[in-house]
């Protein structure tokens, strides 16, 4: 006999969850890569120039990648906090639902 399946909300918040903990250790991991002033090595983009860049140039323009690699990070960190927050409040959306769903039948059926 094969297993029932999950009810339409279970499976609804078990996706959920399962998004809030990805998205959480996404954070865990970005902030660390913050703190260490490194950038993960996927999101890396070599561009090659047919000239070869002088010292100067070298010089000028390290600070600038450096800065805007850590903004990038801080970006998709921000970017997972808000899927995290959508995530909750989804849930807790539906939790409510639930309860107002379960709450009304019991109010129904004590009238009827």
């Amino acid at each position: 006999m094969p297993a029932r399946p999950l009810p339409v909300h279970r499976r609804r918040d078990s996706i959920l969850q399962r998004k809030i903990e990805q998205s959480e250790t996404s954070i865990v991991k970005l902030q660390a890569h913050t703190e260490k002033g490194t950038c993960p090595r996927d999101l890396h983009f070599v561009a090659k120039a047919n000239i070869t860049p002088d010292e100067e140039f070298k010089t000028e323009i390290h600070p600038t990648k450096k800065e805007d690699k850590l903004k990038f990070i801080g970006a998709l960190a921000k970017f997972h906090y808000c899927c995290v927050e959508r995530s909750n409040d989804k849930l807790r959306r539906a939790k409510s639902d639930k309860s107002w769903s379960k709450e009304t039948l019991i109010g129904l059926s004590i009238m009827a």
